[in-house]
């Protein structure tokens, strides 16, 4: 099983490491464009690897708006992100970094019929309090993590009150230092995160939902003979989203050993064209936040290179998605009707923009990857006109 590393949960530029995000340049035009209408609002994973439970959150909060006939866009009706991760496995509930959309919603069926609403049980409460909100970077689960690696179960009492106190002066949560004191007796950091940050903040029984009713679905499945490509892959998200089911698809986020594997939610498919070339793009709602989202012109990407990404990561399970249907042998045949036939994806001339540059500030060595923080909040190449901050190199 890949972990996802909170470090390379970043969208790199093509300095070194190619990135699972394209945008096309400006000559190219819409041409045919359907979005999924009443799609919960941009969540983000502030850092931590949860980008498997936010994509899972998404996909629950949609079905349940759209059984319900509810406004997606409105805080009362957000289901509870931090609630969904805690089923993330079977023997406790926890708070786990690193997993896979289709395993979370088998678990959440198989163990519950209710999520409480993010009102009641926000995400905030693993935030720091002094992190500046979605740019905090995990900051309040890195150090319960600092915290629970010193084995505060095996500590003097005089320093586990020390702890204690610690935690509560850095989350916003109401625990006394009684119940802080009793999480020590965890067995692991994702059970140790769950018992400081999330269990009994909420007990209001109102605050809960019932789960929708859905059905699960996963492309390719083990039981699928031919082996998945990017243009199969392209196309079951096609005949989904034009049938208004969002997809969540996993990925490698860079070219690099270790993938920085990543989740997303895909809401949106559209075709753009020059003059010599029609491509499919993507609207991914991410985990990164507004920012990034900002950054691609509302999410869009480049679909065939997105899916060449997830190929990557694995040959099973890379799309996940839930629905009425009983079986995907159900959901109608949907395509988009084709301008004209596209150019291979690695035609050289095909217009690209990213909006970095090759050229870095002084004292900064380009064989290295350099990853920047720009503008607040996004990861990836030096942009010369934002505000760029140096962060790591990435090899």
């Amino acid at each position: 099983m890949r972990v996802i590393s909170l470090i390379l949960m970043l969208s790199f530029s093509d300095n070194g490491i190619a990135s699972s995000y394209k945008r096309l340049g400006k000559l190219y035009k819409d041409t045919q464009v359907h979005t999924i209408d009443n799609y919960p609002t941009i969540r983000t994973q502030d850092g931590v690897g949860i980008c498997y439970a936010v994509t899972v959150t998404q996909l629950l909060n949609y079905q349940y708006c759209k059984q319900n006939k509810l406004n997606c866009k409105e805080a009362k009706n957000q289901i509870s992100l931090l609630d969904v991760t805690a089923y993330s496995e079977y023997y406790a509930k926890t708070i786990s970094e690193g997993g896979y959309p289709h395993s979370l919603l088998r678990s959440l069926k198989q163990q519950t019929d209710s999520i409480f609403k993010e009102q009641c049980l926000p995400f905030e409460l693993l935030s720091h309090k002094d992190g500046e909100k979605d740019k905090a970077q995990g900051q309040g689960y890195k150090s319960l993590r600092e915290i629970y690696d010193k084995h505060p179960r095996y500590l003097s009492p005089e320093e586990q009150m020390c702890h204690a106190k610690t935690i509560k002066s850095i989350l916003s949560i109401e625990k006394d230092i009684e119940a802080i004191l009793n999480a020590f007796q965890a067995t692991s950091v994702a059970q140790f995160v769950y018992e400081v940050a999330v269990k009994d903040e909420c007990l209001d029984e109102q605050q809960k939902i019932d789960l929708p009713d859905f059905h699960t679905g996963v492309y390719p499945s083990f039981s699928d003979q031919e082996e998945a490509t990017p243009e199969s892959l392209l196309g079951k998200v096609e005949k989904l989203v034009l049938n208004d089911i969002p997809v969540g698809i996993s990925f490698c986020t860079n070219s690099s050993e270790d993938c920085g594997a990543h989740a997303v939610s895909i809401n949106g498919i559209k075709e753009v064209c020059n003059k010599d070339d029609c491509r499919i793009m993507l609207k991914l709602h991410n985990s990164y936040g507004q920012s990034w989202q900002n950054f691609y012109n509302g999410g869009w990407v480049d679909g065939e290179n997105l899916m060449r990404s997830a190929l990557q990561y694995n040959k099973k399970n890379l799309l996940t998605w839930i629905s009425e249907y009983k079986s995907e042998k159900d959901i109608p045949e949907k395509i988009l009707k084709r301008s004209r036939p596209k150019k291979s994806s690695h035609n050289p001339t095909i217009d690209i923009n990213t909006e970095e540059s090759d050229t870095f500030p002084d004292g900064i060595d380009p064989k290295r990857s350099p990853v920047f923080k720009c503008d607040g909040n996004y990861f990836g190449g030096w942009k010369p006109n934002s505000n760029c901050k140096f962060m790591m190199y990435s090899r």
